[in-house]
């Protein structure tokens, strides 16, 4: 049984698409002041990561929503922040837009992980269907196209498929392309061996940089993912890209939930006076400059009449995190106990090699403050302060 607001809006846990939220009436914790903040940033590639569940799905269907000219007219906006922020806004509604989602591209074997590319790029070709027939078109290109669309497409025939696909919008509609891309890292994160994560990267290496480098056709693009892979390892060459991670301020309260915003979900569900449990349980996170609370948990706490437990953690698997893990030695596990007193100072790096993740002693941490393990809050130079957030973390450390 769904909970409902005082006002009647229900909890959609499980659904992390803006439009459908909004069709729905369901209680959505406004984050479209990202939209400004964003346009604002004149940035041409910005990549944001977050730990899981964190909102970067549902940010970016929310990004999909406003600048798509497929959906002019919608209301979706009309009582949100950004319609104060930027009314008449001529960016609104006025894009080509591709939407990749990557989150559930989790496979055992290369080969399998080409298939779940194939499966991805077919259904985003079937959206515009109409360029594999289109005179305007290249022959070639069409050729390209249906091959995708079919699920026919090589290995090389993906590599430059979202660079393929943009080039025909632009030459369809005389317009550049607003890309948008999810849990770009997924796929690394999740790999069954070494051999394959080796060749994933190097397969992703060339399809994120050949459509986001000096691409043509490329108004701007947003890409979310869990952990910052080092450009060496992805975004090699990439010379325009933002990135904000959990060390970064700025976009701080756009993912995760403000304690004014758990503050109003206590009350708006019927009882103000579980804040304090909130807190407890589910704040701790630092995000930036920012202090914020897990919004799946906070969700799924007042959904489920206030019941304190753990919800997030069931959720936030890392395949990649779980093997530095198992190769922590004791001195790295006896430190992670004190994790849950003052915390402990450590040298962190902001960014991850696969290839050099176990010759560093750091990793472990700075993949467990990356995935929302632990709290980290900077005190000089490279140095933060680390400690474990909250109780539902916690409990989880103490499983280990």
């Amino acid at each position: 049984m769904t909970g409902t607001s005082i006002d009647g809006r229900p909890v959609m846990i499980c659904e992390d698409d803006f439009k459908a939220i909004r069709d729905k009436g369901g209680y959505y914790v406004d984050k479209s002041a990202l939209i400004d903040s964003l346009i604002k940033k004149e940035k041409k590639v910005c990549l944001f990561t977050r730990p899981r569940r964190f909102g970067k799905t549902l940010n970016l269907s929310m990004l999909d929503a406003y600048f798509n000219k497929d959906y002019a007219g919608c209301s979706w906006f009309d009582d949100l922040h950004i319609s104060e922020l930027r009314p008449d806004d001529p960016e609104k509604n006025s894009h080509l837009v591709i939407l990749l989602g990557m989150k559930d591209l989790k496979a055992s074997t290369f080969e399998a992980f080409l298939d779940g590319m194939r499966q991805k790029i077919s259904e985003l070709c079937k959206s515009f269907a109409q360029l594999g027939e289109s005179r305007r078109q290249d022959p070639d290109d069409r050729a390209i196209f249906r091959r995708l669309k079919s699920g026919a497409a090589s290995e090389a025939d993906l590599k430059y498929s979202l660079t393929n696909i943009m080039r025909m919008l632009m030459v369809e509609h005389d317009s550049k392309v607003v890309l948008l891309i999810d849990e770009y890292d997924n796929a690394v994160n999740e790999a069954g061996s070494e051999d394959m994560r080796k060749k994933v990267l190097e397969f992703m290496s060339v399809f994120l940089s050949s459509a986001l480098k000096s691409n043509p056709s490329l108004a701007f693009a947003v890409v979310t993912g869990v952990m910052q892979i080092a450009k060496a390892s992805i975004f090699s060459g990439l010379n325009n890209l933002y990135v904000n991670s959990v060390f970064d301020e700025g976009f701080d309260e756009y993912w995760g939930f403000t304690e004014n915003e758990v503050r109003k979900l206590c009350a708006d569900f019927g009882d103000e006076s579980r804040f304090e449990e909130a807190r407890e349980w589910y704040d701790g996170y630092r995000f930036g400059s920012a202090d914020v609370y897990n919004p799946w948990s906070v969700l799924n706490y007042v959904d489920s009449g206030f019941k304190a437990k753990s919800y997030w953690s069931n959720t936030a698997t890392n395949s990649f995190l779980d093997r530095l893990f198992r190769r922590a030695d004791m001195s790295s596990m006896e430190r992670l106990i004190d994790l849950e007193g003052n915390g402990i100072r450590e040298r962190l790096k902001t960014s991850i090699s696969y290839e050099e993740a176990d010759i560093f002693e750091d990793s472990l941490y700075t993949v467990m403050a990356m995935t929302g393990y632990l709290k980290v809050v900077p005190e000089e130079n490279d140095i933060f302060r680390l400690s474990v957030p909250n109780s539902e973390i916690r409990i989880l450390m103490a499983a280990r």
